[in-house]
């Protein structure tokens, strides 16, 4: 029987393991066992699976980890429903909140303010059509 995987078995910045502990994580979940290493090593992931499951750090614990906070341009774009968009933006918040990884959350945010520097921009297409409708 294989032991358990710890965060810290992934080599992540110890920034990012500070944000994952107070966010209460305390090990990788089985979905997340399954993904994170192939997403730091590179590879693209598509994953369905239940709420609950850890999707959210699946995929946000290597997006976090690669960003390069001294590049003030977007480095990565997660495409999520609207109804996500604000638990993944502030879940991605918390996570990072020592790393200094800026992120813009598209759902209820105004068209004026998509064009500031930010490393990640969480996006719910439609959301972002309801902002331009708006305007």
């Amino acid at each position: 029987m294989a032991t358990k995987q710890t965060f810290v078995d992934y080599g992540l910045k110890e920034k990012l393991l500070m944000g994952i502990y107070e966010k209460g994580w305390k090990s990788p979940l089985c979905l997340q066992e399954a993904t994170i290493m192939p997403t730091l090593a590179g590879r693209d992931i598509l994953v369905r699976a239940k709420n609950g499951s850890g999707k959210t750090g699946a995929y946000a614990i290597p997006i976090l980890e690669n960003i390069d906070i001294t590049k003030d341009d977007p480095q990565a774009l997660v495409i999520v429903t609207y109804e996500r968009a604000l638990y993944v933006g502030q879940t991605s918040q918390q996570l990072s909140k020592h790393l200094g990884i800026k992120i813009m959350i598209t759902s209820g945010t105004r068209v004026e303010d998509y064009i500031k520097p930010v490393h990640v921009v969480i996006v719910a297409p439609s959301a972002a059509l309801h902002d331009l409708m708006d305007k």
